[in-house]
C-alpha cells in the first residue's frame, strides 16, 4: 500500500474519500485500515480533517476522524478543538457531543491546551464535568485502573484537584460492592479511574505528590487508607531522590577528615547556611568583626551592599576549603554575572565540583546568594523578583540563599546613617523573609533566608 500510495497518491486519497463518504451514510461510522495509516502524511491528514468539517458528516464519524488526527498530533485539528471548546457550550445534543469528545481528545493528547481551557470548566459545570469523567473512564486502557499514560501528562497538583472532584461526586463509601460475576458499569469504571489517580500520586516518587496526597488526606480525614498510600509515596520519593555516598566521600568521614558530604545543590545550599552561621558568631562574638564593615573615619555608617558582599566572599571563600566537605574536590565563588545567564548580575554564587555517578566523572552544583542590606527599599520584594525570577528561573541552579546585613543599633539613630530607613525590627523582618522563602520553595526551587547580624555594640 505504501509502495502504491507513493505513486498513486491522488488517485488513493480520491477513492478514500468516496469510501469514507459511504461509510458515513450507510454504517455511520469510519474506519482506515492500519496499511492506510501506514501512508500518513500532510495530504493524508488534511483530506481527514477536511473531512471532519464537512457538513454531511454525522456525529460518529466525525470522533473518528478527530481520534486519528490526534493521534497523529495533527495540529491545525487540535486548534480548532481547542478554538471550539473555547466557545460557550453549545445546546444542541450533536455538537454537545462533539463538545464533549473533542474537550476529552484535548485531555488525553493536548494537556498543556487542557489544562487552560477543559479542566477549569469541569470544575464550574457539573454536568459537564460529569459527562467527561464518566467517557474518560469509559475508555478501555483505563478499565483496570491503570492511568499513568493518562495522568503522566500533568502536574501532581492537576491531578489530586481532580481526584478531590471526584471524590465529592462519587465518593468512596458508596463503591458498588458485587459479589460474584457481574458486569461494569460507569460507576465500576469510575471507582477505578478515581482509584488510578491516587495510585498514579503514589507512584510518581516525588515530595510533591507526596505533599497533595497529604492535602487529600486532610480534606477527607476519615479515609484512613490514604495515610498507607502516603507512606508508600513517601519511600518512593525517597528513593528517587536518594543520592548514595561515593567511597571517597565515606572515607573521608572514615578518617575524621570531613563534617559534611556534597552530594547535589541541597547539601551544598546547606553547608553555606552553617558556614553562615559560624560566620555570625565570628562577627559578634569574642573576636567581634563587625565593625570591618562600616566607615569609622567621619561617623558609624555601614559600608555599601557592593563591599558588604565582597566581604562575605572573601571568607567564604577562604574558609569553604577547609570546612570539612567530604571529596569536594573544587569549590569557586564568585561575584558578578552568572554563566549560564547571560547579562544576569548576581551578587554570589557559590559552584562546587564534586564526584559524579561513574569513576573520574565530575558534576557542578550552584547556589546563588542574593545579599541585600537592610535599607534596601527592594528588601521585601527582591527574593520574588531578582533571585526567584531571574537568577533561578530557566536556570540548572535551582537553590538559593536570600543574605541580609543587618546594621541596625543605636549608633546610627544618633547619625544620619541610612540604615535609620529599615522599617522594622530584625525579629519582624525575620518572620516575614521565613515565609516568603517558605512560599517561594515551590518544586523545583529551594529558597533559604539569612539575616547577618553586622550591628555595632
Amino acid at each position: 500500500m505504501r509502495f502504491a500510495y507513493e505513486n498513486a497518491g491522488k488517485e488513493i486519497l480520491s477513492a478514500f474519500s468516496l469510501i469514507m463518504d459511504f461509510e458515513n451514510n450507510e454504517y455511520g461510522f469510519i474506519t482506515i485500515r492500519q496499511r492506510l495509516l501506514n501512508c500518513w502524511d500532510d495530504k493524508f491528514a488534511s483530506l481527514l480533517f477536511e473531512k471532519a468539517q464537512a457538513p454531511g458528516i454525522k456525529v460518529k464519524p466525525k470522533q473518528n476522524l478527530f481520534n486519528y488526527l490526534f493521534e497523529h498530533k495533527y495540529l491545525p485539528a487540535i486548534e480548532y478543538a481547542k478554538n471550539f471548546v473555547k466557545e460557550p457550550m453549545p445546546l444542541a445534543d450533536s455538537s454537545y457531543e462533539l463538545y464533549i469528545h473533542l474537550s476529552i481528545c484535548l485531555i488525553l493528547f493536548s494537556p498543556e491546551i487542557a489544562s487552560k481551557v477543559v479542566l477549569p470548566k469541569i470544575y464550574v459545570n457539573e454536568k459537564f464535568g460529569n459527562d467527561v469523567i464518566r467517557r474518560i473512564s469509559d475508555e478501555r486502557k483505563y478499565m483496570l485502573g491503570d492511568v499513568s499514560t493518562f495522568a503522566n501528562k500533568y502536574t501532581e497538583e492537576e491531578i489530586a484537584k481532580l481526584y478531590l472532584w471526584i471524590e465529592l461526586r462519587y465518593p468512596h463509601k458508596n463503591d458498588p460492592v458485587h459479589q460474584g460475576v457481574y458486569t461494569p458499569d460507569y460507576r465500576d469504571n469510575i471507582v477505578r479511574f478515581r482509584s488510578g489517580l491516587i495510585m498514579n500520586l503514589r507512584d510518581r516518587g516525588t515530595f510533591e505528590a507526596c505533599r497533595q496526597l497529604e492535602h487529600i488526606s486532610q480534606k477527607f480525614p476519615e479515609t484512613d487508607w490514604i495515610k498507607w498510600i502516603m507512606v508508600d509515596a513517601k519511600e518512593n520519593a525517597l528513593r528517587n531522590t536518594w543520592v548514595p555516598v561515593m567511597p571517597e566521600q565515606l572515607l573521608s568521614i572514615l578518617n575524621r577528615n570531613a563534617l559534611y558530604i556534597v552530594r547535589n545543590g541541597k547539601d551544598l545550599q546547606e553547608v553555606v547556611i552553617k558556614w553562615l552561621e559560624k560566620f555570625q558568631e565570628e562577627l559578634q562574638g569574642e573576636t567581634y568583626a563587625a565593625p570591618d564593615l562600616w566607615n569609622t573615619e567621619d561617623s558609624w555608617k555601614p559600608k555599601d551592599e557592593n563591599n558588604f558582599s565582597d566581604y562575605i566572599k572573601r571568607h567564604m571563600e577562604k574558609d569553604l576549603r577547609n570546612f570539612g566537605i567530604a571529596a569536594l574536590r573544587e569549590v569557586e565563588i564568585r561575584r558578578g554575572k552568572l554563566g549560564g545567564n547571560k547579562g544576569e548580575e548576581t551578587d554570589i554564587y557559590v559552584m562546587a565540583t564534586i564526584p559524579g555517578d561513574f569513576p573520574e566523572q565530575k558534576k557542578q552544583i550552584v547556589v546563588i546568594i542574593e545579599s541585600k542590606g537592610c535599607w534596601n527599599r527592594e528588601l521585601l520584594t527582591a527574593m520574588e523578583e531578582q533571585l526567584a525570577n531571574r537568577y533561578l528561573k530557566d536556570n540548572q541552579c535551582k537553590h538559593g540563599i536570600y543574605l541580609v546585613g543587618w546594621f541596625g543599633c543605636p549608633q546610627c539613630e544618633k547619625t544620619n546613617c541610612k540604615t535609620r530607613q529599615c522599617k522594622s525590627s530584625v525579629d519582624d523582618l525575620k518572620g516575614v523573609l521565613k515565609e516568603q522563602a517558605a512560599q517561594l520553595s515551590k518544586p523545583g526551587f529551594d529558597i533559604r533566608e539569612f539575616i547577618l547580624d553586622v550591628s555595632l555594640r
